[in-house]
């Protein structure tokens, strides 16, 4: 293992590549099961490597585990002719110690957000929000949903229902007695 400190404001590590390619400077995390002497394939779900953080807390001592992290993870269990991987994000949410998986690049190319198994380009779990799509019903950039399978698409054609009740939240009846 290597290990560096610097009491520093400036406690960076440098990696210096020189050359007139286009392949810049790098680490490469590499994973096997079992032993130096025997080593093993490497199996679903492993993680290969990974660069975490892990804070100084007020008991005195650094977190035990990486508060936050960004890793690659084998997807399948590796053969010389099968390797797939995925990328995730974790994060520990605030007042807690328990780091949880927010973001995931599936071995599709497919992303999650809160979802750790991205069946879409993009799945998400929770309330989306988007602000910078203009456009009126049936012109491109109006978003359309689905009501049945929650799918959002960009609408190009004039029939498309803009929105259902079934994907909103905290509908009230409208006060029309004013009018």
């Amino acid at each position: 293992p290597l290990h560096t400190a610097s009491q520093s404001a400036t406690g960076f590590t440098y990696l210096d590549r020189y050359e007139s390619a286009t392949g810049g400077s790098g680490i490469i995390a590499r994973k096997a099961r079992g032993t130096i002497a025997a080593p093993t394939q490497v199996l679903s779900g492993d993680d290969i490597g990974f660069i975490g953080a892990r804070g100084y807390h007020s008991g005195s001592a650094f977190a035990t585990g990486s508060n936050g992290l960004i890793a690659i993870a084998a997807a399948e269990n590796f053969t010389s002719t099968a390797q797939g991987t995925y990328a995730y994000v974790a994060t520990t949410p605030t007042g807690s110690t328990t780091r949880a998986e927010r973001m995931r690049i599936a071995a599709n190319g497919n992303v999650g957000i809160n979802v750790t198994n991205p069946t879409f380009i993009l799945d998400t779990s929770g309330i989306v929000r988007h602000t910078a799509l203009t456009g009126a019903t049936g012109t491109p950039n109006s978003l359309c949903i689905n009501s049945s399978t929650k799918e959002v698409t960009e609408n190009a054609a004039l029939t498309c229902t803009v929105s259902s009740r079934d994907v909103k939240q905290s509908i009230k009846p409208a006060d029309i007695a004013g009018l």
